[in-house]
């Protein structure tokens, strides 16, 4: 039997809270002085990609529960129509992954764009985005790959794309200060925070 898409929202919503818990304890802890800021920053580290995991994760379980008939999801919005009837979770991932691919890449966005306008009418819900939030899954890919790599390519693409012309301290142009840096003073929000709540928001978009 099928199921509202919003219900995918809603557990990456629950994902999201429990590593809020965790960034908040760490904080505390850190404001007692009882761990060193090398543990705070690779608590951020590890939170991050943890929620980079998540919204890739939630983009294939949409993706494919939306090509499933009768045992899938289905959208509360009657403009995203499959291309394709399929009926069952192995069949849609073996058409959308192809003869030779062991793995679907959803990140970066575009590729998520490029492959529902194959599978789906108009590319929606995936192609409802608008240029913010597209700007924003970019940026948490950048930022990612920084984390994940290390590598002098994908630093200079964090702090290109990221980063850019922002007037920030220099001890936060590296990624995971950057991400514990100051969004706003009031209420106080860091960065990773704010692009938390973001990507919460861009999931009950999709997942409407």
């Amino acid at each position: 039997m099928s199921r509202p898409s919003n219900t995918l929202a809603e557990s990456l919503a629950n994902e999201f809270r429990a590593l809020e818990a965790t960034r908040s304890k760490i904080e505390v802890l850190w404001s007692f002085g009882m761990v060193s800021q090398r543990d705070v920053l690779r608590t951020y580290q590890g939170l991050f990609l943890d929620a980079h995991i998540s919204f890739e994760r939630f983009i294939e379980q949409l993706f494919v529960g939306l090509l499933i008939k009768d045992r899938g999801l289905v959208s509360a919005r009657r403009d995203v129509v499959p291309r394709i009837t399929v009926r069952s979770y192995k069949v849609a991932r073996d058409v959308i992954l192809g003869p030779r691919n062991r793995y679907v890449d959803w990140m970066p966005y575009e590729k998520t764009l490029n492959l529902a306008a194959i599978f789906f009418r108009g590319g929606r819900p995936f192609s409802l985005l608008l240029p913010p939030s597209i700007q924003t899954l970019a940026s948490f890919h950048y930022i990612r790959n920084a984390l994940a790599h290390k590598s002098r390519h994908s630093l200079a693409q964090f702090k290109r794309h990221v980063i850019g012309g922002i007037n920030i301290p220099p001890r936060e142009r590296r990624p995971v200060a950057y991400l514990r840096g100051t969004f706003r003073v009031n209420p106080p929000q860091t960065r990773y925070e704010n692009l938390i709540v973001q990507l919460a928001r861009i999931s009950r978009t999709l997942a409407k």
